[in-house]
């Protein structure tokens, strides 16, 4: 059956404060959450942004293989099972990659006839490293099974780019978010490498 599910202000509010990480206790403590240091995300709770990391492609691989596999996950809340699509696709699921990025899913869409899957999120903490290179992003990443293993994968972010970071002394900062969008394609084909090494008819886990 398809679906549409979305979380409000409030949802995202309460959810926000399950978990290890205190995500609302931090915020309130900013008037201007632009001044906020880098590992909390301006993007948390507000309204999308138009992307500026924005791609499809079809990928070899089929589409459960490249959800499990595209980027390694730790579940620091469980989301709505009504809505779980996949083990890190569910409505107000909160997800640590491991980029040391904090995730909210704010949005999950299931289309039974296409066999399409859209999940949207925001970020609500980002870890150094990563912190260096961005404040935070939001936005949506949508999966449709084609069958023959494989996968059409759409990506739209609004990413938030900081101007200090360790690129800057190669004027990288003026297109980070070109770079960012250019290590999302090599993550994909990293999972297409890994579905073809695999064995044919073996249970595709990550490792």
């Amino acid at each position: 059956m398809s679906f549409n599910a979305t979380l409000d202000k409030a949802a995202i509010n309460h959810l926000s404060k399950e978990g290890q990480y205190d995500y609302a206790g931090e915020l309130k403590k900013y008037a201007d959450w632009s001044t906020a240091p880098n590992f909390i995300s301006k993007l948390v709770c507000s309204p999308p942004e138009e992307p500026n990391i924005a791609f499809e492609r079809v990928v070899n691989a089929p589409m459960d293989f490249v959800l499990t596999n595209f980027v390694t996950n730790e579940e620091i809340a469980s989301g709505d099972a009504a809505t779980s699509k996949h083990e890190f696709v569910a409505l107000g699921q909160v997800l640590k990659t491991q980029d040391g990025v904090v995730e909210i899913t704010t949005g999950v869409e299931w289309d039974e006839k296409e066999k399409s899957l859209k999940r949207m999120f925001r970020t609500t903490e980002i870890d150094s490293p990563t912190s260096l290179c961005i404040y935070g992003y939001g936005g949506w990443v949508k999966t449709t099974d084609l069958g023959d293993d494989k996968t059409k994968w759409e990506h739209g972010v609004n990413q938030h780019a900081t101007l200090a970071h360790p690129l800057c002394c190669c004027c990288c900062c003026l297109c980070w978010n070109k770079v960012g969008g250019l290590f999302l394609h090599m993550r994909l084909n990293d999972v297409e490498k890994k579905f073809a090494a695999a064995p044919t008819g073996a249970t595709m886990e990550r490792e």
